[in-house]
């Protein structure tokens, strides 16, 4: 009988953690892909402000200008995001969370 106990504690330490390394794998996919759209966000933002700043630039008769201009608005959303700093925080908290909790229901969901 105890045999049998010991088998079924080890067995469900072992579920345990397949389940552990399922959800971690889950939400570390979600990880990547969110850092791989981010990143070619970032890229076509960049992209996109060197070519505003250039037309500008060449409306204005001043290419230094126009970069000047896009660098002040980044200026002016970094201090809007720098002032909001508590509020995102626990946006992207809340977010977080959601995600990790709509992973499990999935889990659960996919197992009935």
């Amino acid at each position: 009988m105890l045999g049998f106990v010991k088998k079924y504690i080890n067995n469900r330490i072992e579920l345990l953690k397949l389940e552990l390394t399922e959800t971690i794998s889950g939400l570390l996919s979600i990880v990547i892909f969110i850092i791989i759209v981010f990143s070619l966000g970032l890229m076509f933002i960049f992209l996109a402000s060197i070519a505003l700043g250039v037309m500008l630039g060449t409306h204005f008769n001043n290419m230094g200008l126009g970069i000047l201009i896009i660098s002040c608005i980044y200026l002016i959303i970094f201090m809007i995001l720098l002032s909001n700093y508590s509020k995102i925080k626990k946006f992207i908290e809340r977010k977080i969370i959601e995600l990790h909790l709509n992973v499990k229901e999935n889990e659960l969901n996919d197992k009935n």
